[in-house]
């Protein structure tokens, strides 16, 4: 759970969603074009990406813009391909099918699913995924309608017998000549609930509040 966690301040790194109230009419978006649900656009990212690094996580895309290794701190890595056959139990574990919708591009895994949601401009508003036990949803706030990068972030999820939900703020301070945001400082309130507890004991709930700064550095095809 706790790289998911690294991953869910680095999407928005990227990627993501429309404001609330107003903010949910963004989610009625008008019908996208494959093209407009896949590449760069969809996380966030500006120009042709070829490395994107933080301290938390460091992405690989190909020349189209497609995220296909992904790298943690630990060194562990997870590699992506992707194929246009159905997902079966004699698929390759790291096989994805991308299925669209309306406005929506489902990522269809052996083990592992996920669904992304686009406002009318394209850009990805939520995040929704489960492996096993382990279920997410991200979702994404931009203040107005022609924000390059969310403002805020609000990350949920159930893993096992523990839940937890946080809310992300984020002031955006350095970009490079693409526009991609290089610094930003980020204020989270993250809250856990341990349900994991025997003999009829009270679910362990805990709260953290943390700020701090995310910086990214990039390499261009």
């Amino acid at each position: 759970m706790k790289k998911l966690l690294l991953f869910v301040t680095f999407l928005s790194i990227t990627f993501l969603l429309p404001v609330l109230g107003n903010k949910e009419q963004s989610l009625k978006a008008q019908s996208l074009t494959a093209d407009q649900m896949t590449g760069w656009a969809t996380y966030h990212l500006f120009g042709k990406v070829k490395i994107m690094k933080s301290d938390s996580v460091e992405w690989h895309f190909n020349e189209e813009g497609d995220l296909f290794k992904t790298i943690y701190p630990d060194g562990e890595e997870n590699i992506t391909s992707y194929t246009k056959n159905p997902v079966t139990e004699n698929s390759e574990v790291n096989d994805r099918r991308l299925v669209f919708g309306k406005n929506t591009r489902k990522a269809e895994g052996r083990w592992h699913s996920e669904t992304s949601t686009f406002d009318r401009y394209g850009r990805t508003v939520k995040e929704e995924g489960y492996e096993g036990g382990y279920s997410y949803t991200y979702k994404y706030i931009f203040d107005t309608e022609t924000d390059k990068f969310p403002s805020a972030m609000k990350y949920t999820d159930v893993d096992h017998g523990t839940e937890s939900d946080a809310d992300y703020k984020y002031e955006y301070l350095e970009f490079d000549k693409n526009g991609n945001w290089t610094k930003r400082r980020v204020h989270s309130v993250m809250n856990m609930v341990d349900n994991d507890v025997v003999n009829g004991e009270e679910p362990i709930k805990t709260s953290e509040t943390e700020d701090y700064i995310e910086t990214r550095t990039f390499v261009y095809y």
